[in-house]
């Protein structure tokens, strides 16, 4: 869906917490292993899968979004009577 959403390629990593895999890369480059946290990306960063975007969903969530942006404005002091 997020790659139907925004109409760009999402990829997901065999590491599912990014946050351990950041340290690690940073700590890897802290005792000289690499360089760069770049460098060090480029090697332990690892892909599982690649999701593309499909055009036809992505322009119907753009004319959702078109829909969202012009009814927001006139429905906002509605909403907040409503609470």
């Amino acid at each position: 869906i997020r790659a139907d959403v925004f109409g760009k390629s999402v990829k997901t990593l065999q590491c599912e917490d990014a946050s351990v895999l950041g340290a690690a890369i940073l700590a890897a480059c802290g005792v000289g292993a690499y360089r760069s946290p770049e460098e060090a990306a480029s090697v332990m960063v690892q892909v599982k899968d690649v999701f593309e975007p499909d055009q036809s969903s992505y322009n119907v969530y753009q004319e959702k979004l078109l829909l969202y942006r012009d009814l927001y404005p006139r429905l906002k002091e509605l909403n907040h009577r409503l609470r």
